[in-house]
């Protein structure tokens, strides 16, 4: 599933960031705009790429009933993000450190919600591993 959503989101977010960077006429008219919204493709590239392993791992803890987990980051996320955007804000930073920041925000979902899942499968790999080199 997750390798689904992965392909599935690079295909949409590489077109829907393709549209500032290379078209943005189809958003504005307006040059100076047009001008502005070509570097924020980058960011909303990434932002968007990291919302598939974010929804599909997202999925596999409801499912599993992580509830406790999910709602912890869930909080921690929440308010995490608005302040370092107003902090942003404060230090009159350019719009693509907002967007730099919904990618920093994706990018911690997304390696809480996959080590929830993944981690413990790989550390006991890990220790398997260790123990037949101990054997030998």
């Amino acid at each position: 599933m997750l390798r689904y959503g992965l392909a599935v989101g690079a295909v949409v977010t590489s077109v829907a960031a393709s549209i500032p960077r290379f078209f943005p006429w189809i958003l504005t008219n307006d040059v100076a705009v047009q001008e502005a919204v070509r570097p924020l493709a980058l960011p909303l590239m990434f932002g968007g790429l990291l919302t598939a392993p974010v929804a599909v791992s997202e999925g596999t803890l409801l499912a599993r009933r992580e509830l406790g987990y999910l709602a912890a980051v869930y909080v921690l996320s929440t308010a995490l993000f608005p302040s370092i955007v107003f902090r942003v804000k404060k230090a009159q930073g350019p719009v693509i450190h907002v967007w730099a920041c919904f990618a920093g925000f994706q990018l911690f979902r997304a390696m809480a919600f996959l080590g929830k899942i993944w981690l413990p499968k790989l550390w006991q790999k890990l220790l398997k591993r260790k123990e037949k080199v101990a054997v030998e």
